[in-house]
């Protein structure tokens, strides 16, 4: 199918591009309470639970059809996927079971904010089939809640922690370092908190302080300390390797056999389907854009605002990049199953320039980065491009 003919969802999925590849779905609800002062992404604060048409415009931008195409992630991520009702969750689902073909050992993750959800709602939704929760907790501090503009206090965030846990097998936990006026002591206490409910897996992220958000307006483009960020990032990878925990990506960690399926997808730059407002999909070559304007996409789900055809030569880049995020890097056998050509006739010169900086090593036909890489990793992305 031609550019000029793609103009929705249900385009791209009856387009043949993706030939029976297993894909991940991502379904963005932008909706919440109130908006975090640190947040960039597209959300829109509301009181009450998510609109009724809103679940009927991501059902209908599927619309009636059978793909048969697989699906082997699932991913509910915000704005607060959490003030969904257990039954707007399972009429998405069913949408979703109907449209496509799910494979037996599929993720279905769930983001959740600990002040909007209870025992009874996380009970709930795992009985629809939900066998994965994101639980956003960001710090167990709470001076550094206030500071990020988050609704819950520490104390909720650990009873909720607690029981995820009872209910979930698997499950990750969010944190946040580099606020302002965080030290060393402060973050090693977020860390030694956090490993007391024993998450299988936890992503930890650096604070950025976008142009666009709320904390803008306050802190302005203060001067970020990046040898103290240095120092907090490597305290991570010491105390959660320590303890078992593979680094497995630049900012996540698992145990063993828990890494998030659905954000692989991302990291290897496979195909995904994102349903909902302001969502993106990405099936070769084209990345595509629902609108951010909710009334745009309530009155023509799935119709796309953007639609980018990418050249071979920026897929294979993007390739590398996201590889290189993960510290098992990238196959020079993947590499060529899947574009026809050697990892080192298309990249060599770069490669071998970020072999001598030891940014990435070569191992057995495998490329990946350093602990170096992972620190300096944008001067991987500079190398590349």
């Amino acid at each position: 199918m031609e550019l000029q003919g793609i103009i929705s969802t249900s385009d791209l999925l009856s387009s043949k591009l993706l030939k029976n590849t297993p894909i991940g779905l991502y379904v963005h609800i932008p909706f919440c309470k109130k908006k975090c002062g640190y947040c960039d992404f597209f959300s829109i604060p509301i009181t009450g639970s998510v609109p009724k048409e809103y679940i009927e415009a991501v059902k209908s931008e599927l619309g009636e059809n059978e793909y048969g195409i697989p699906v082997k992630s699932i991913y509910f991520g915000g704005g607060s996927p959490s003030l969904l009702k257990p039954t707007q969750i399972e009429h998405i689902l069913d949408s979703i079971k109907y449209s496509f073909s799910l494979c037996g050992e599929i993720e279905v993750t769930v983001e959740i904010n600990p002040e909007d959800v209870n025992f009874e709602w996380l009970s709930d939704i795992k009985k629809l089939g939900v066998n994965r929760i994101s639980v956003g907790v960001q710090s167990f501090s709470d001076r550094e809640l206030e500071y990020l503009g988050r609704r819950h206090n520490s104390s909720k965030a650990k009873l909720i922690c607690e029981w995820v846990g009872k209910i979930f097998d698997n499950w990750s936990l969010d944190l946040i370092y580099g606020v302002r006026g965080g030290t060393i002591d402060d973050w090693n206490e977020n860390l030694r908190t956090a490993l007391r409910f024993n998450p299988p897996h936890i992503s930890t992220y650096c604070l950025t302080i976008e142009e666009t958000t709320p904390l803008w307006r306050v802190e302005g483009a203060h001067e970020v300390d990046e040898e103290l960020n240095l120092k907090l990032y490597k305290l991570t990878h010491k105390v959660l390797t320590f303890e078992g925990y593979s680094h497995y990506e630049i900012s996540n960690f698992s145990k063993r056999n828990k890494k998030c399926r659905h954000n692989l997808i991302y990291w290897r730059n496979e195909p995904y389907i994102g349903l909902g407002a302001g969502a993106y999909s990405f099936v070769p070559p084209y990345r595509c854009g629902n609108p951010k304007e909710l009334d745009a996409y309530i009155s023509a789900p799935g119709k796309k605002s953007e639609i980018d055809s990418l050249n071979i030569d920026i897929i294979k880049k993007e390739t590398l990049l996201q590889h290189f995020r993960l510290k098992s890097g990238i196959s020079e056998r993947y590499y060529y199953d899947r574009f026809g050509s050697s990892i080192w006739e298309d990249f060599g010169e770069k490669l071998n320039k970020l072999r001598k900086n030891k940014l990435v090593s070569v191992r057995n036909g495998t490329i990946f980065p350093t602990m170096r890489g992972f620190y300096l990793n944008n001067e991987i992305g500079l190398e590349i491009l």
